[in-house]
């Protein structure tokens, strides 16, 4: 039993940092579709056609693969090294 005033341990109700990333992977997905869709869905509703909705969802999904890719997807690729003198500066190694 718990002494007075103290309360049992209780599991952290923190996300762990996966977790919020697969939210924020869901969040750029959803929102892609949801703004880019809505602004085909408004000029369909101004332009009384029915091109610019699918189109809108469309460019709205790519767009949020392409938010995921650069936000959580991407790694950072080696640099090649260069040459010396590139920057000036003959016979000394930039690091």
């Amino acid at each position: 039993m718990p002494a007075e005033g103290s309360s049992p341990r209780q599991p952290s109700r923190r996300l762990s940092a996966d977790s919020d990333a697969a939210w924020g992977v869901v969040g750029y997905l959803v929102s892609g579709l949801v703004a880019w869709g809505g602004l085909g869905a408004l000029a369909d509703h101004l332009l009384d056609t029915r091109l610019f909705f699918p189109i809108g969802l469309a460019l709205g999904s790519v767009l949020g693969v392409y938010l995921v890719w650069v936000r959580y997807g991407r790694t950072d690729l080696p640099q090649a090294p260069r040459p010396s003198g590139s920057d000036g500066v003959e016979g000394k190694e930039v690091r």
